[in-house]
């Protein structure tokens, strides 16, 4: 039996649904269910309505019930939110849910602690769209290639402070270094951060809420920081997807415990994770890094002692995906470069350099409340 009830407080209707069930030999067990908050003005509009349908003398109470619960989801309440746990409150004084994060925290100096996004950060040109990546192992690939002003797909390989301001767009594929950021300024805090000047679309959707680490801070989760269970960072093979976990502040070996951990050269199928089996480790913090590779063009290849892509002399290409990862962080090393993270299943670098156009992940995070 379902009982719902409607009740009103401060030109606010909630509608309580409590739900008793009867077992054998036990009495009646009550469950209180969700609240479900609806503005006035819907339910003005679906009363009006209601008023009209030839059914509303026999049926009136349920279908309005009906309509409530129904008026109730319109306003996107969610009932399960997986890390509802993490709040922000803005300046109003409200306090809502973190759109996008992770739960995990992690100290990226002496006194300061971020969460991560859910995944890489993922751009489509023909809409100007931003988001984050759905699931952590997500990357494009090789579709980075198709990088253009019109390219109607996702790409997820950026050239350093690409946010869009001072045209300096996503898609810039230029390999004119003057065409980039010509300072010699770090990125942090300014609209050249991605997360800075941008909305991203199930981050929030508003820009100011996220923000790039700095090449210390990179350093200081990798090198520095403390953790309970002394593990800051494992290779993996994560559904499939090469790529590097790091454990939160506060990860407890018995949640998972991983293999070859805090190691610079091991194999990424040292742990071995299925997506069922991640899904308890992200509920607990973990991130995953993927190892998306770097976008770059032809014929220059992945470094200065490789040879060009003959089949694409004109275009560009993905190098190393799923081989290697590169993330850029916030900081700037000369005029022409920045710094950023670069790892394999053999070496790792959290103060790596190279040209600002080469196209490289980015993975934003939020500070800590």
């Amino acid at each position: 039996m379902i009982v719902t009830i409607l009740f009103r407080k401060d030109n606010n209707f909630f509608l309580l649904g409590i739900t008793f069930s009867l077992s054998t030999k036990t009495s009646f067990k009550k469950q209180c269910l969700k609240f479900f908050r609806v503005r006035r003005t819907i339910f003005s509009i679906f009363v009006s309505l209601l008023r009209k349908m030839t059914f509303m003398k026999q049926y009136s109470f349920l279908t309005f019930l009906l309509f409530a619960f129904i008026a109730g989801f319109a306003q996107n309440i969610s009932v399960n939110s997986t890390y509802s746990q993490k709040t922000v409150t803005d300046e109003s004084g409200i306090v809502s849910p973190i759109e996008g994060v992770l739960p995990g925290a992690f100290s990226v100096s002496a006194t300061g602690k971020v969460y991560f996004s859910q995944g890489n950060l993922q751009y489509q040109a023909s809409f100007n769209k931003w988001r984050f990546a759905q699931n952590q192992w997500d990357i494009i690939g090789n579709a980075n290639a198709n990088i253009s002003s019109s390219y109607e797909g996702w790409i997820d390989l950026f050239g350093w402070g690409t946010s869009g301001y001072d045209s300096k767009y996503p898609y810039l594929s230029s390999t004119i270094l003057d065409d980039y950021i010509k300072d010699n300024i770090d990125i942090a805090g300014t609209e050249y951060d991605w997360g800075v000047y941008n909305a991203i679309s199930n981050g929030g959707n508003q820009a100011g809420l996220w923000r790039t680490l700095t090449m210390e801070e990179w350093k200081y989760v990798f090198e520095t920081r403390n953790t309970n269970s002394g593990i800051r960072y494992a290779n993996a093979c994560v559904n499939g997807v090469n790529g590097m976990i790091l454990l939160p502040d506060d990860w407890d070996t018995s949640y998972y415990c991983l293999n070859n951990s805090n190691s610079t050269g091991a194999k990424y199928t040292g742990n071995t994770i299925t997506a069922s089996q991640w899904i308890d480790l992200e509920r607990h913090g973990a991130v995953f890094l993927p190892a998306a590779g770097e976008r770059i063009k032809s014929l220059e290849g992945p470094d200065s002692n490789s040879l060009p892509d003959i089949d694409k002399p004109d275009g560009f290409s993905v190098y190393l995906d799923g081989v290697m990862g590169f993330y850029w962080s916030a900081s700037y090393c000369n005029r022409i470069s920045a710094f950023g993270v670069w790892f394999s299943d053999s070496e790792l670098n959290p103060e790596d350099w190279n040209y600002r156009s080469h196209g490289r992940s980015v993975r934003l995070v939020r500070n800590a409340q």
